[in-house]
Parts: structure tokens; sequence; C-alpha cells
């Protein structure tokens, strides 16, 4: 079922992520030989089982919703209308901190699993240089095995408390991503 096909001839169509050409090499430094095989391989799956693909149609759109800008630039080569492309980034719900809370323990959040795509090499240099010292570093989501002693460090933490206690109460969410 083609979500908006009811309204219009052509599907809007959500996309949370991209796996196009570019996104495969960025992600996972694929050569070119190597995506064209997966896309060919991955569009015979997608007819066979009768599945509307979102980066495959994106001529047919209506209008292409994506999370990020690095999600509307791989969409952009294979749309002749760019217009028809909006960036709405996700976004979380968090409680409201009070006036009279404290905020002397909040600092800069990174939450994220991989921390190289994520950006986390980035945001620790950037720390060195002129960050150390003035708020407390918290990160979020991977092994740190090899993170400095000055930063706070969580593999992991249950999602109700990282939205109700790191979410609301950080300064800045640090998301210096390099693909998405």
């Amino acid at each position: 079922m083609r979500l908006g096909g009811a309204i219009s001839k052509r599907p809007l169509i959500l996309g949370t992520s991209s796996y196009g050409p570019t996104n495969c090499a960025d992600y996972l430094g694929w050569g070119r030989e190597k995506t064209r095989r997966y896309h060919r391989r991955l569009k015979r799956i997608f007819r066979l089982f009768g599945i509307y693909d979102a980066c495959s149609n994106v001529r047919n759109a209506s209008r292409l919703i994506v999370w990020s800008e690095y999600a509307r630039s791989l969409h952009l080569n294979g749309s002749k209308r760019p217009d028809r492309i909006a960036v709405i980034p996700p976004g979380v719900d968090v409680p409201l901190r009070s006036s009279t809370e404290s905020i002397h323990k909040a600092g800069v959040l990174f939450v994220g699993r991989d921390f190289r795509r994520k950006g986390g090499e980035v945001l620790l240099e950037a720390w060195r240089r002129i960050g150390k010292g003035k708020e407390r570093l918290i990160m979020i989501g991977f092994d740190g095995t090899d993170l400095p002693d000055w930063v706070e460090h969580h593999p992991y933490v249950a999602p109700q408390v990282l939205r109700n206690h790191f979410y609301a109460n950080s300064r800045i969410l640090a998301f210096p991503t390099l693909a998405e």
C-alpha cells in the first residue's frame, strides 16, 4: 500500500534513512562496482516481493520527507524537483526542568552507538581544543575503551533514563555526525 495513494496518483514517501550509492560509500566504504551489484540485487528482491522502495521511486513522489540534510542530499540526484524533498528532523519529548533545579551537573551530551560515524572523534578533538574544563562532556552508547579520563562515559543507558535525565538535564546535545 502506498502512503498518500488515496489522496493523489503519486505517493508521499517518508524516509527515515537512505541506502543509496552515496550512502553505501560513506557508511561502508564500498567501491562503485560493489555498490552497483548490491543495488541491482536489491531492486530484484523488491520487485519479487512487491516492495515499494523510496530510494528507487523518488521521481514518482509528490513529496519526500527525510530526517536530515545528508539524507536529502542523497535523494537530490534522483529527483528533478528538489523543492519536493523536505527535511523534518526527529525530535524527542523531554520533561521540562523547573527553573529552581540546579544545572550544575548538566553538560554537553553525545549519544551514539557508532562513535566514529556519529562524529565522536570530531567532538573529542574540539573538546581538547576549546571545551575542556568549561562543561562536562557526557558520552553514551559505545564501548568507550580509549576515552580520556575527563569524559563521563556510559556504555548503555535505558531509554527512559536517557530521555528523563540526560536529555532533560543537558545544556547541549552535540551531534557532529559524519554521515546520517
